[in-house]
């Protein structure tokens, strides 16, 4: 009998609000929210999405006022990198029956923020994260942790065409405040240009990038959804150089998948999970020193039939685990463990102290009005 019920219970659509941190314009929130949700549809996940509301009293209010009355009919809240105040967090954590916090950044790293994450991890249900490093943070305060990797889309792309110059084009994609990382690599393609190699630089970026000094010239294109994937189409070779420090050790998968998805060889910073998921000279090429980079990216440029076959083996390492399919498929399994699992936290606040919390809550509503 307690097996059909098992049974019963997973089979059972889930009902689940989801309060991404951004709109779907922000990566984080797209990939790991907006988008997932036809998938986890398909896997008997009833999706409620609450966008982030206009920064007015009455439309923030009733935005919470939609978050809580819905607490009541849904079996479990998602909350995606949102740090709520602890007047608002503690009324939320009163009425979700199931309440799972979900980030994709060390954000435990800003000073002001830490304590607040700190207590959300240990008070929620469960947490979800996109790589290990994060989940070895998150494990001090919870024991129900899953890592989720962002998932990535099947490169829809058309067949690159080679220009008639026979240039190899290299390609990096990030946003602006991360161009301190291609920064980095003056050094590498102050060599490269020394080397006359047949290569160009392109950056898909929100703001244009140039090089200390001006040492390599860089062929930038204005960021947008369709200039990325253009760009990727006809991209020979992917570049992600990184610091190692705790932010980028931090720092999930997105952009190797990216490249990977599509075929693209790419070379990587030996930092955080990268480390482990490129295996150097089969799927990528790992480069921790300005001779690994020129040695990489020469290596490369110059075998064609490389390329082609570390594209090849990247392409098969994205299909075994990144797909939206699989990572949507896993976040279903998690949130319907979450939900049967007996854990929850809903009696952290007794009855007499939510009507403290309420008057709270309308003070916060209005300070962030």
């Amino acid at each position: 009998m307690n097996n059909i019920n098992l049974s019963q219970a997973y089979l059972k659509r889930l009902k689940v609000i989801f309060l991404p941190l951004y709109h779907e314009d922000w990566a984080s929130s797209k990939y790991r929210v907006y988008r997932q949700v036809p998938y986890l549809v398909k896997e008997g996940i009833d999706c409620s999405v609450l966008r982030p509301p206009p920064p007015k009293f009455i439309s923030r209010f009733s935005y919470y006022a939609r978050l809580f009355v819905g607490c009541l009919t849904h079996d479990l809240v998602f909350v995606q990198k949102k740090l709520l105040r602890a007047p608002l967090f503690f009324l939320l954590r009163r009425l979700a029956r199931r309440l799972v916090f979900d980030f994709d950044d060390a954000i435990y790293l800003y000073k002001e923020g830490r304590p607040l994450i700190d207590r959300i991890l240990a008070k929620v249900d469960a947490v979800v994260v996109a790589d290990e490093e994060l989940a070895r943070y998150a494990r001090r305060y919870n024991s129900l942790v899953a890592v989720i990797p962002t998932p990535v889309e099947k490169g829809n792309y058309i067949k690159k065409a080679h220009p008639p110059d026979g240039k190899v084009r290299i390609t990096w994609v990030g946003r602006p405040w991360n161009h301190h990382y291609l920064a980095d690599l003056a050094g590498v393609f102050e060599r490269l240009a020394q080397e006359k190699l047949p290569i160009e630089l392109y950056v898909v970026s929100g703001k244009p990038f140039q090089f200390p000094r001006s040492c390599f010239p860089v062929i930038n294109v204005p960021w947008s959804e369709k200039a990325e994937e253009e760009t990727l189409a006809m991209t020979d070779i992917g570049i992600i150089p990184l610091k190692d420090d705790e932010w980028s050790r931090g720092k999930c998968p997105y952009k190797i998948m990216l490249f990977m998805s599509r075929k693209i060889p790419v070379i990587a910073s030996p930092v955080g999970v990268k480390a482990e998921i490129i295996k150097s000279g089969l799927n990528g090429f790992l480069a921790g020193t300005e001779d690994d980079w020129v040695a990489c990216i020469s290596r490369l440029v110059k075998d064609p039939n490389l390329r082609h076959k570390i594209g090849q083996e990247g392409l098969s390492t994205f299909e075994q685990s990144y797909t939206y399919e699989m990572i949507s498929a896993n976040l279903a399994k998690f949130l319907r463990t979450v939900v049967n699992s007996g854990r929850g936290k809903i009696n952290d606040l007794p009855s007499s102290e939510i009507d403290k919390v309420i008057t709270a809550t309308g003070r916060t509503l209005s300070q962030d009005s």
